[in-house]
C-alpha cells in the first residue's frame, strides 16, 4: 500500500509540481479539460462541507463532555476557532495553512502518545487491556489483540438474499 502511494506521488505528484499545479483540480483540467475541473471542484466543495460539519460537531461534543460546557459555550468556541482559522488563512495564504498544519500535526502526535501511555498505565499495560476486553467480549479480544495479522472469515453466501449478505458484511446499512 505504501509502495503504491510512493509510486503514485513519483509519477503524478512530482510532474504536477514541476508544471506548477498544486491541486488535483488543476491536474484534471490540464488532463481532461475545464469540465473535469468544474466537476472536481463541486465534488470537493460538497465533501469538504460535510467534513467540516462532522468535525465541528465532534469538537462540540468533545467540549460538552470533556469540559462540561453548555451548548452555547461549546458552539461559541467552535465558531471562534473557525473564525480565527478563516482570518489567518485569508491573511497568510497557503503558507500559513501549511505552517499551522505542521504545528497541529506535532501537537496531535504528542497528544496521541500521551493518551496512549496514560490509558495503558490505567488499564495495567497490554495484559490488562487484553483482560478487560476479554471480560467484555472474548471473541472481540481474540479479534482485536493481534496486531499485524489478518483474520479471514469465510462465509458461504450462495443462495442468500443480497440484503442478508450485505448486512452480514456490514455494507449498505445496518
Amino acid at each position: 500500500m505504501i509502495g503504491g502511494w510512493l509510486l503514485l506521488s513519483h509519477y503524478v505528484g512530482i510532474p504536477m509540481y514541476r508544471r506548477g499545479m498544486y491541486t488535483n483540480a488543476e491536474y484534471l483540467e490540464a488532463r481532461f479539460g475545464v469540465g473535469a475541473r468544474v466537476i472536481s471542484v463541486l465534488v470537493q466543495v460538497l465533501y469538504r462541507t460535510v467534513m467540516i460539519g462532522m468535525i465541528s460537531t465532534a469538537i462540540f461534543l468533545t467540549l460538552t463532555v470533556v469540559c462540561g460546557w453548555g451548548s452555547v459555550q461549546a458552539w461559541a468556541a467552535v465558531a471562534g476557532v473557525a473564525l480565527l482559522a478563516t482570518i489567518y488563512t485569508s491573511a497568510g495564504g497557503l503558507r500559513s495553512v501549511a505552517l499551522t498544519d505542521a504545528m497541529q500535526a506535532v501537537v496531535i502526535l504528542v497528544a496521541a502518545i500521551v493518551i496512549f501511555a496514560t490509558v495503558a498505565d490505567q488499564v495495567g499495560g497490554w495484559g490488562g487491556l487484553e483482560a478487560k476486553i476479554a471480560e467484555t467480549d472474548p471473541v472481540l479480544a481474540e479479534q482485536m489483540m493481534h496486531i499485524g495479522s489478518d483474520r479471514i472469515e469465510r462465509v458461504d453466501t450462495s443462495g442468500l438474499p443480497e440484503e442478508k449478505v450485505a448486512r452480514h458484511l456490514r455494507i449498505g446499512g445496518t
